[in-house]
């Protein structure tokens, strides 16, 4: 027996596996129907002679030395039989079938299945990758067909002329030539202009879950794509691979060298492609794809790429990536999107299957298939499902991909930049959620407010400190000063600046100023009085009306008028406006980004718009009936329209907090008791602060909670649901387009910003302003009776943002990220200004915010983007929490995120910057210094483990002195380099699974976290199981119950909620997995536990079933009592179930021998009752002296029969140990 290292491919395979240890992530499963039942004999001897003929089928894989090797194992062939009803069940079953990994222990590396249903002859053969290929699978129909024609002739079949192992050797003499030299420069030269991602789906962090979606193209089409393939000299395979690159370079804003994966075969000698075996490797494809190109050209640059490329295939991926790493400093993945063309033929009578295994290391995989030779293109599309909104997305995905290939091959000279991703279905979607027409009054704002005023005189309108305003009152306050102001010289369309304090007079002269004609335009009489002087001036202001605000405006060129001494006695005169509702109703101030606040203007139309109650606005679609609101918004802020000026037209009372009470959380709690308030509006960040100040009975009585004006965090939803049962809107809406623009009443976690209010359309526009589909990021566009008149005083920002429509209409760009669901509802993906690219990867500040935030203890969270000395970008992030540490957060990021979006610094502070609307003020964020620390402390390894560790941490990191306890990111490690340190600090001798590096991120800890697993101490156990070891079992019981023909009797007498001991004769080694197996259904393995020989612990293969088994170790030569009183203490501790193995003892005859008495002892001891089982046909499945169970019984063509039987529980209340020993042995015999 010779051990082999692993082929670079065969590593890449482990490698994967290792990371997604709980996925049949590297498992392949192929299915094979005939178009007719074969002779059943022939074909299985066929199949079998196949399977023994192939040396990659007899590959076996152990691990020595903490290393994975391989060698040729000389073992039968094994196939199963089985009949199914239908064709349906047996796909059922494969599917299942090919979801069950494959585990690293000498044993065979496939499962294979002869089966018949509804008259036909079909087989499943999965297997692992590191014994084979999609290539190989091919390979292997052909020949067990041509198999088993040659056997049913009665001629012998061909024999295979390959062997895996040469290709192996030919692998090893490669890594050493100068072959791999050259092909090692040649890429380091093409990738020294650096990479970007080409992003596809939105990365979620929910693991490599998928499954399959397929589409049979038309033969139209397919035919069309062989005509253009044989016209333009080039293979299928570039027409799809172009497809997905013109893809990715219409969905990704920015990018025009677009990356791919290509699988490709590294069968180079003829001999090669006859042979099974684990041939295959990727490459990245990076293509440039410009706006200018044509289709044709770009198909043209790939089929030359990939045959420049196809010269240098053998060069590891591993070592691809690591050039590529070290080459551009990119450490994210190279590519979101594989595009797989099986080319190879079976030519043989039969359909053929590629069933999913249920993972994907990629969150897109396009497999494109005519494998039968049908003249048909199948576009199969395996896709993560964490990444997309399930399969309705894809489905769209899928007939965009058909649009551009009938573009590509009847137009392909078009431009790239003319290429429609849009099908005329998915644009009538689009449009179809922009079909928001309702009526619209041509009215002003202050009509439409003496109009409500004149016909509910006496309502209640406004409370302040307990004062109620009727709306006659503040109609004739509102109509004196108008007159006031008109007499102080106020002409149409004059800006009046209202300085001034939370009070009704705030509210008295934003009516006033539109009676008088005028625009009003809110001021915070807390700002500097520079940046009042500068916003009053820009807009030419003359009179301003102030309260609480004793600096004089004059120096500005503005009178000043306090309107406390204005005279509001009521007149019979009544102001008129003599404007229109296009007149600007309202100016309010948002930052820009020169450091200048800019204005931005709203006319009365944009307002009554937004204001109407209708079915889709904010009055009516979320303030169903009149209520209550409390104002609580700073008056500069936009929204304050919605607690004003939208509350008093529709009859909605307000109650209007002053500033201490829209402060702090106490005093709001209690005026909100106090006034019968049930609606509130507010940011995510101020009601953030308010629960962080304990006061959680400001909600008790509150309806309607609207949140807006910032991302909302999945976090604070979530503990808002916890406190009330508010109905909770996640509201939005840029200041240019009138308030808010759309909203959602969410549920417990979905979290989006909804579908647009009332005559008001948004569109996700790409980067030349079309259209982007369904589920793609691109810029928020919003057009309708709400987008404003834009900046006044600043042409320029006004051309660029707002741009035009429809004939007579235009549009807001909002400079806000956001893509469409299928459902129709926008989810916002930050500011477009907040994405930055670092290392080549783009990455949303928001999204590390929000994550941040979703730690519980955790309150507020910002980041931020700043260089380094060598103008490197690191990501600094800041939070405030009273109870989690800065090394806690950086673990739980560490854990959710891609490791190029931790930041590089995390700092908490005690208190986070707040600008006046109640955002974080990102620029008062404190300054930190990014140094490296070369001169820090070093602590220096104390064993050999340590050094090796750290030596090689130094070399991968590129750092002249590593010591034990430094952090592995705070180096700079990202998953590229950890993924490296695991491979060679393996190479060393020192094995390190790559996920202990997010957890256990210094030297001193990986060495710990390994010598722990590895030095269990007895008093442990059992020892604790982890989901990953459920896992493990249930895939393991699950196998069981597949691969044997198992009879369960008496699990009736099992009574839920109750301990029992069980106790079985003794037939095989694998007694505890069948009766663990037999009882799976019934309780839950984490509550079992297993007395079993110490000897399994010695076994690699049984080693982790006797941990998920709950096992407990006996020496069963020694001393057995240290295991008898763990077991004791299991069972009166949290475990509920003890199975006692080998308690009946085994005799050469078969006969049943004697009984220990440890079961009637344990049962006394502990008062638990127990249950004698019988166990038949264990010894046949595994005989004294085998290592391994037997899978099948090819003799008589059949599943091995099992039996496990449970007698009813024995009390042992009052019995001798010989008397219950006696009646556990009569129980079990009589059951036999």
């Amino acid at each position: 027996m010779k051990m082999r290292e692993l082929t670079p491919a065969q590593r890449g395979m482990a490698e994967l596996q290792g990371f997604y240890r709980d996925t049949a992530i590297t498992t392949l499963c192929g299915v094979v129907l005939f178009d007719a039942l074969l002779e059943r004999k022939a074909f299985h001897e066929a199949f079998l002679y196949v399977l023994s003929d192939n040396e990659a089928f007899s590959l076996v894989f152990t691990q020595k030395d903490r290393k994975i090797y391989q060698y040729v194992k000389d073992m039968e062939a094994e196939v199963a039989f089985k009949s199914f009803s239908s064709i349906k069940e047996a796909r059922d079953y494969c599917v299942q079938d090919g979801q069950i990994p494959f585990e690293i222990n000498g044993e065979r590396m496939y499962r294979a299945l002869h089966f018949e249903a509804e008259g036909r002859t079909g087989f499943l053969l999965s297997a692992s990758h590191m014994i084979t290929d999609a290539w190989g699978y091919t390979l292997f129909a052909r020949q067990v067909y041509e198999a088993y024609v040659a056997i049913s002739s009665g001629e012998e079949p061909e024999r295979s002329e390959g062997r895996y192992t040469d290709y192996i050797t030919k692998s090893e003499e490669y890594m050493s030539s100068s072959s791999y030299e050259a092909d090692l420069e040649f890429w380091k030269e093409r990738y020294g202009k650096g990479i970007e991602s080409s992003t596809m789906g939105r990365d979620t962090g929910k693991g490599a879950s998928s499954v399959r979606y397929s589409k049979l193209l038309s033969g139209e089409l397919s035919s069309a794509i062989n005509r253009f393939v044989e016209e333009n000299r080039i293979s299928p395979a570039t027409v799809f691979e172009s497809l997905m690159l013109l893809y990715l370079a219409r969905t990704n804003r920015d990018s025009e060298r677009i990356t791919i994966g290509v699988p490709i075969s590294g069968r180079s000698r003829a001999i090669e492609k006859k042979t099974a075996g684990c041939f295959m490797s990727t490459l990245p494809l990076t293509v440039e794809v410009g706006r200018d190109d044509t289709l044709r050209s770009v198909c043209d640059r790939v089929y030359k790429t990939h045959r420049e490329l196809y010269r240098h295939r053998k060069l590891p991926y591993s070592d691809i990536a690591r050039v590529i790493r070290d080459t551009t400093g990119y450490s994210g993945r190279i590519y979101d999107v594989m595009v797989n063309c099986h080319n190879s033929r079976t030519m043989i009578p039969a359909e053929t299957e590629w069933l999913s295994n249920g993972s994907s290391e990629v969150p897109f995989a396009l497999i494109v298939d005519d494998r039968d030779d049908s003249a048909y293109y199948r576009l199969t599309v395996e896709y993560r499902t964490g990444c997309f909104d399930g399969e309705e997305e894809i489905e769209l995905i899928v007939k965009r991909l058909q649009y551009i290939l009938e573009q590509l091959v009847s137009s392909p000279d078009l431009p790239v930049r003319e290429l429609s991703l849009l099908p005329e279905e998915e644009r009538k979607l689009l449009e179809g959620f922009n079909d928001t027409s309702r009526d619209l009054e041509d009215i002003r704002v202050e009509e439409a407010f003496r109009r409500y005023a004149a016909s509910h005189t006496d309502d209640t309108a406004l409370v302040f400190h307990g004062t109620p305003y009727t709306y006659g009152m503040l109609d004739t306050m509102s109509d004196a000063m108008a007159l006031f102001l008109q007499k102080a010289g106020l002409r149409r369309g004059d800006i009046v600046p209202i300085v001034s304090v939370r009070d009704p007079l705030l509210i008295v002269a934003m009516l006033a100023v539109m009676k008088a004609g005028g625009t009003y335009m809110p001021v915070s009489p807390d700002y500097p009085l520079q940046r009042i002087g500068q916003m009053v001036s820009s807009v030419s202001s003359k009179i301003a009306l102030t309260l609480g605000f004793d600096d004089d405006l004059e120096a500005f060129g503005v009178h000043s008028y306090d309107m406390r001494d204005i005279d509001l006695t009521p007149s019979s005169e009544v102001p008129s406006s003599g404007s229109s509702p296009a007149d600007i109703c309202y100016m309010v101030f948002t930052s820009g980004s020169t450091g200048k606040p800019k204005a931005t203007a709203v006319t009365h139309r944009n307002v009554i718009n937004y204001c109407t109650r209708n079915d889709l606005n904010v009055a009516g679609g979320i303030i169903k009936d009149k209520g209550t609101i409390v104002s609580v918004t700073n008056i500069v802020f936009d929204i304050f329209v919605t607690e004003s000026i939208l509350s008093l037209v529709n009859g909605i009372r307000i109650v209007l907090a002053d500033d201490d009470e829209a402060l702090y959380g106490g005093r709001l709690a209690s005026l909100i008791r106090e006034q019968g308030v049930d609606i509130l509006q507010t940011t995510p960040t101020k009601m953030r602060s308010f629960l962080i100040g304990g006061n959680r009975d400001l909600l008790r009585g509150i309806k309607t909670l609207i949140l807006g004006g910032e991302e909302l965090a999945s976090s604070l939803l979530s503990d808002l649901r916890e406190i009330t049962n508010a109905d909770i809107y996640n509201i939005y809406g840029p200041a240019e387009t009138t308030v808010w623009s759309s909203f959602k009443l969410m549920g417990d976690t979905d979290i989006t910003i909804g579908r647009p209010i009332a005559n008001t359309g948004i569109r996700i526009l790409g980067e030349d302003m079309t259209p982007m589909p369904v589920g793609i990021e691109g810029e928020i566009v919003i057009s309708g009776e709400g987008v404003g008149v834009g900046y006044p005083g600043n042409p320029e920002l006004t051309f660029e943002r707002f741009i035009e429509d429809l004939p007579g209409g235009r549009m807001y760009r909002t400079g806000d990220m956001g893509y469409i669901r299928p459902d129709g509802d926008i989810v916002f993906c930050g500011r477009r200004d907040n994405q930055i690219k670092l290392r080549g990867l783009r990455i949303e500040i928001g999204e590390i915010e929000c994550k941040m935030t979703s730690l519980d203890g955790v309150d507020l969270s910002a980041v931020k983007c700043i260089k380094d000395k060598l103008e490197t970008p690191m990501l600094l992030a800041y939070y405030t929490s009273s109870s989690v540490t800065e090394k806690e957060m950086r673990t739980y990021l560490q854990e959710s995120l891609p490791s190029y979006m931790v930041p590089h610094r995390i700092i908490k502070i005690d208190r986070m910057p707040m600008t006046g609307s109640g955002k974080i003020d990102r620029k008062a964020l404190p300054e930190v210094s990014l140094d490296c620390a070369s001169d820090r402390a070093v602590t220096p390894p104390s064993n050999d483990d340590e050094r090796i560790l750290c030596q090689v941490l130094s070399s991968v990191l590129k750092l002249p002195f590593v010591g034990i306890d430094d952090d592995f990111f705070e180096l700079g490690g990202d998953s590229l380099s950890a993924m490296e340190f695991v491979s060679l600090a393996g190479d060393a001798g020192v094995a390190v699974d790559v996920r202990d590096i997010y957890t256990h991120r210094t030297v001193r800890a990986l060495v710990s976290a390994s010598s722990s697993r590895e030095d269990q101490p007895c008093t442990s156990y059992p020892l604790e199981r982890t989901s990953s070891d459920i896992a493990f079992w249930r895939r393991i019981s699950s196998l069981i119950l597949k691969t044997y023909d198992v009879r369960i009797e008496g699990l009736e007498n099992i009574k839920e909620g109750r301990k029992y001991i069980f106790c079985p004769n003794h037939e095989s080694m694998a007694d505890p997995l069948f009766v663990w197996t037999a009882l799976s259904d019934k309780i839950d393995i984490k509550d079992a536990c297993t007395i079993a020989a110490k000897e399994f612990m010695e076994d690699l293969s049984a080693r982790r079933i006797f941990k998920v088994t709950g096992g407990i170790p006996v020496d069963r030569k020694g001393d057995a009592a240290p295991a008898i009183d763990m077991a004791i203490r299991a069972l009166k501790g949290d475990m509920r179930y003890l199975l006692i193995h080998p308690e009946g003892t085994r005799t050469r005859t078969g006969r049943m021998g004697e009984f220990k008495k440890g079961a009637s002892y344990i049962a006394r001891k502990t008062g638990v009752e127990i249950v004698p089982v019988y166990i038949g046909g264990a010894g046949v499945i595994f005989p004294v002296g085998s290592r391994y169970p037997r899978r099948y019984d090819h003799k008589n063509m059949r599943k091995y029969p099992l039996t496990v039987k449970f007698g009813s529980p024995l009390s042992c209340d009052g019995k001798s140990d010989e008397e219950i020993t006696r009646a556990i042995k009569e129980r079990i015999t009589d059951m036999m």
